[in-house]
């Protein structure tokens, strides 16, 4: 089926913002400015020497009151705050509906692990609230999931997380309101039945995955985006285990954002999809939307695949979008696209309207795709205002030692 192309926009833009309004707009879609000291502390920086009292609403460790983070979870108040002692808890905990609740760290990372609640995860959500996740190391969750964000629940954010060794690292459940992950890193999934997922957004009604380090899937996507409204970005995505499949799958549905990322790929013998957008192709159809828009930009990425370029692309197989940008993306090794029709039709980076540039691979100063002299953008509304900072967080985008394609357009 041929890729139809509605609308093509191009809208440029005026003149990039200041170093302080760009991290003014950063801390404003991050969340960090305010939220981070819920409760009235930074998630690992609270002392807990000689006998401290609790910060929060309720606090678990040997310190305080509960030993269980269950029962600190059950006895905190509606819109509470949970303070955790740093340990290791071979536990789980279920948040139930419809209570809203902030889980952090107290000192150091709290690491729950191997135990799982219901036979469905480490940690299960089924408030139909706010419940937030943050500073803490979720692990060992066998060929099952470590998060489970069920059917009908509310909204899920995931704030400096750590999360790794299970089959699935994050599963949002259908008609679940917005699942966030910020600031975290998430790695070393496989499930033998080719689900390993990092993310699983499956029908949630918005997802958002920005400043994290995703990498460590074996059999399955690092982002799977079933979602109807999506923003994936300034994250660094790294294929370093080969995964048997695209690297981030979309549904199309609503609008779509996959900007600012830097994405490699180990894969250097076989071919490598950076993202599709194929979830509603099924059988020879295209499954309508549940909403009556299909946009799609993606910009100012950058593509390392390493090795053969076979039929590798930075995007695979758009069906029916109404409208879609395509622009400032960097591809190595790997065509721009691949269209939907069935003999394949390729574009190279520069024959997007010469919106797009390959670079060479020697181009890059560092595993994060870091470039010191990038070719200058077109100009475009989509400049991101961050970039990815390591291990896992963002920082404000600055012309020099620049993540991604493109300097800051003038």
């Amino acid at each position: 089926m041929a890729m139809v192309l509605a609308t093509l926009l191009i809208t440029a833009c005026g003149d990039s913002p200041n170093a302080a309004s760009q991290a003014a707009s950063l801390a404003e879609q991050t969340g960090s400015s305010d939220e981070a000291l819920i409760g009235g502390w930074k998630a690992g920086e609270f002392d807990v020497s000689g006998s401290p009292e609790c910060p929060g609403d309720t606090c678990a460790g040997s310190s305080f009151q509960y030993d269980s983070i269950q029962e600190a979870v059950d006895n905190a108040p509606d819109g509470g705050v949970v303070g955790i002692q740093s340990g290791s808890y071979k536990q789980c905990v279920v948040i139930r509906d419809p209570k809203s609740v902030t889980i952090k760290a107290l000192d150091g990372r709290p690491h729950l692990h191997t135990k799982q609640c219901e036979q469905k995860a480490n940690v299960v959500n089924y408030s139909t609230g706010k419940v937030v996740l943050e500073g803490l190391e979720v692990s060992d969750g066998g060929t099952d999931k470590l998060v489970w964000h069920h059917d009908k629940a509310g909204a899920l954010i995931l704030r400096d997380m750590k999360l790794h060794g299970a089959g699935m690292g994050i599963l949002a459940s259908t008609e679940s309101e917005r699942l966030e992950v910020i600031d975290s890193e998430i790695w070393d999934m496989d499930e033998p039945t080719q689900n390993g997922h990092l993310i699983y957004a499956g029908q949630v009604k918005d997802l958002i995955v920005r400043g994290s380090y995703l990498h460590g899937a074996r059999n399955g996507h690092l982002i799977k985006a079933k979602s109807v409204n999506v923003v994936i970005e300034n994250n660094h995505l790294h294929d370093d285990k080969r995964t048997t499949a695209n690297l981030i799958n979309l549904w199309g549905c609503g609008n779509n954002r996959v900007v600012g990322n830097a994405i490699v790929s180990e894969n250097q013998s076989g071919a490598v999809q950076a993202m599709d957008v194929t979830a509603r192709k099924r059988y020879g159809n295209v499954q309508p939307c549940p909403v009556d828009e299909a946009k799609l930009t993606v910009a100012y990425n950058s593509f390392l695949k390493k090795g053969q370029t076979l039929y590798s692309s930075l995007l695979l197989d758009v069906y029916d979008m109404d409208e879609m940008v395509i622009e400032n993306n960097l591809v190595t090794n790997a065509r721009l696209m691949k269209d939907g029709t069935t003999t394949g039709v390729y574009w190279y980076p520069g024959d997007w309207n010469g919106k797009n540039m390959a670079l060479e691979e020697e181009a890059y100063i560092d595993r994060f795709l870091h470039v010191d002299s990038a070719p200058s953008a077109v100009p475009s509304e989509n400049e991101p205002v961050g970039q990815y900072a390591h291990p896992s967080s963002t920082t404000v985008r600055e012309e020099a030692f620049t993540m991604g394609a493109y300097p800051i357009s003038q």
